[in-house]
């Protein structure tokens, strides 16, 4: 249940660049027209960018160096390395870059290559071809006159070779221009394979055009404007709302120990109740008719307790239905439900009661302590467990609240544009993590993952939601100037405790421990500039 963004690409490159050949996949990276692949890619940082959980819920890590299109390109006949022998310092300074900035954060490089490097190339290439393609006639290595040899090849390929060796060759070196600011995996070749070899001609000029995003300026309205934020802090959690909480806590922990018993004899729904139904959901129409199924909705053996909090209205309609009868009615989705493509939508609710079952809750004493809090001998034990971790997520909550409204009046004070692949990053992260969750909670059927991760499904997500996603990165760049700005730095020993911390809350899972250390710099960065932030606030 992940979703991905586009990355390298080196299988099926005929299909992805309309009749390319291998070699100008590999050396490309990447294709604007390719389609995206599925799994989750993380964007890196520049060194100023953080990631941490109120910030950015799903890192927006951006290059300190783009990848640079270094990678291993096969040839056409074989596995051998092509253009290894071409990839130089020497052949690089011969070529030119004009810069053109565009807008949305993009720089485009037309980087021209002259004739006498054009025929350097395709003579390294033949060459090539020569030690490694038997010709008949010819033992492999032999001196084979390079018409012959390329009759043999057919000079389509060996200007295709060229092509792709230059693109390996040159398109790092014009890369390196902008590699302080460029965002990793968004480098693309704006030409077509077909147009390059068109005008390929070893007396001419030759050029190809790359774009890159590159990672915004940050402007504030004044220098220390971040240093003077005016913000209304909700009110810290009270004693009364930490005990109403706890006695909901233990109510509830108390129902886990309760045995259900079919109602057999009349049974109807009512209060305090476990419902077995099956249910499907359609979405209500303008006219008053029922669409399509609303997805993840349709469900056979659903369990509900009639006192949970679950869609608004939905237990009011089922009170006094009895079992094996169809209950139909219409209940629109609150604007605050988790899942966002369904806020609002009014739906058609198909349910079937199968079985009622009555809860019998058994006292709470003494002899059911350690079963609601495990080394609790007494009730009043459980009691102050609970209580003390009820008060921790309440200033836990509390302090994320203060957290984010801080972000959000950073939004006031600072101006930057957003680059498109930051966008898309932060909004499929995000709808991963969205969905994960959702699926943790048992509130996606396993037969609905596919189609919640479809491409369709995704895009519409990211599109419906842009204007937050937009906001989440610039205040992620905007974190990220401040921690520069401030010269804030993050001890070694409080990275190395929040290592060891991720380490054991993730006991038997197998972690990339360098990948974890600096997403807990990240965190840590982060919190650094929260902390500066609510000091200097001033509360309204």
């Amino acid at each position: 249940c992940v979703v991905g963004t586009a990355t390298l690409y080196t299988v099926g490159p005929r299909q992805q660049f309309g009749g390319n050949s291998s070699m100008y996949a590999r050396a490309a990276t990447s294709c604007s027209n390719a389609p995206a692949s599925m799994s989750v890619s993380v964007p890196r940082r520049p060194s100023a960018v953080v990631r941490q959980k109120v910030v950015t819920r799903r890192a927006l890590r951006v290059a300190t160096q783009p990848r640079h299109c270094r990678h291993s390109i096969r040839g056409l006949h074989g596995s051998r390395t092509y253009a290894a022998a071409v990839d130089s310092d020497e052949a690089r300074g011969q070529i030119s870059v004009q810069r053109t900035d565009l807008p949305g954060c993009k720089i485009q490089l037309k980087i021209t290559v002259p004739p006498e490097e054009c025929q350097k190339m395709y003579d390294k290439v033949v060459d090539e071809y020569r030690r490694t393609v038997k010709v008949p006639g010819f033992r492999t290595g032999d001196k084979v006159p390079k018409n012959l040899l390329v009759n043999h090849i057919g000079e389509k390929d060996v200007k295709s070779a060229t092509i792709e060796a230059m693109l390996k060759t040159h398109m790092a070196g014009a890369l390196d221009s902008v590699k302080e600011r460029a965002l990793s995996d968004t480098e693309r070749i704006d030409d077509t394979f077909e147009s390059l070899l068109k005008k390929f001609d070893v007396k001419k000029d030759w050029d190809f055009t790359v774009s890159v995003e590159v990672s915004p300026e940050v402007r504030w309205k004044d220098e220390k404007a971040y240093k003077n934020l005016k913000v209304k802090f909700p009110n810290e959690p009270t004693d009364e709302d930490i005990a109403e909480e706890v006695e909901s806590e233990l109510r509830n922990k108390l129902k886990e120990q309760s045995i259900l018993r079919v109602i057999s004899d009349n049974p109807v729904v009512g209060k305090g109740q476990v419902l077995t139904m099956d249910l499907v959901g359609y979405r209500v129409l303008d006219d008053g008719a029922e669409g399509e199924k609303v997805v993840g909705s349709d469900q056979r053996g659903f369990q509900l307790d009639t006192e949970d909090q679950f869609l608004p209205g939905f237990i009011d309609n089922l009170m006094g239905a009895g079992t094996e009868q169809e209950t139909v009615f219409q209940l629109p989705f609150p604007d605050d439900w988790e899942q966002e493509t369904l806020r609002g939508v009014n739906t058609s609710f198909h349910v079937t009661v199968r079985d009622i079952l009555q809860r019998e809750i058994p006292p709470m004493d003494d002899d059911i302590a350690d079963k609601l809090v495990p080394g609790a001998t007494t009730v009043d034990e459980a009691r102050d467990a609970v209580a003390a971790a009820v008060r921790s997520a309440k200033e836990a909550q509390f302090t994320r609240e203060c957290d984010q409204i801080l972000l959000d009046a950073l939004l006031d004070v600072v101006e930057c544009d957003c680059p498109e692949s930051l966008v898309q990053d932060y909004g499929r992260n995000n709808y991963s993590t969205k969905l994960l969750q959702m699926q943790a909670a048992g509130q996606i059927a396993p037969e609905a993952v596919e189609t919640l991760t479809s491409e369709g499904m995704v895009n519409n997500y990211v599109t419906a939601n842009r204007e937050n996603f937009e906001k989440g990165v610039r205040q992620t760049l905007a974190v990220a100037d401040i921690f520069e700005r401030e010269g804030l730095q993050v001890s070694e020993e409080d990275l190395a405790q929040e290592v060891n911390d991720a380490k054991s809350s993730n006991m038997g899972m197998e972690l990339d421990e360098a990948k974890l250390t600096e997403q807990a710099r990240e965190m840590l960065e982060g919190m650094a500039v929260l902390k500066l932030l609510k000091e200097n606030a001033t509360p309204l």
